[in-house]
């Protein structure tokens, strides 16, 4: 299972958590959403928060709605295990 990065493309502090993602070459390992031009996505991320606040990482039992606390988690679970 990997974790879900759930986002839209205009948003900045989406751009903040993708480039992150990118400049650590993990797109690989983190599935991306985005909310805006899926349907289902954004159902989703309404079914999982009760919100559509974005960027959201959603993990197993783990939902993060910060893009810092997003990136905290990404260094801590995915960068170590590269």
């Amino acid at each position: 299972m990997k974790p879900e990065l759930y986002y839209f493309e205009a948003c900045p502090y989406c751009k903040r958590v993708k480039d992150y993602i990118e400049s650590n070459s993990l797109q690989n390992r983190i599935v991306m959403k985005e909310v805006r031009k899926n349907k289902d996505y954004y159902k989703q991320l309404i079914a999982l928060t009760q919100d559509d606040q974005v960027p959201c990482l959603s993990y197993r039992d783990d939902v993060f709605l910060d893009s810092q606390k997003i990136m905290n988690w990404i260094e801590k679970h995915l960068l170590i295990r590269r």
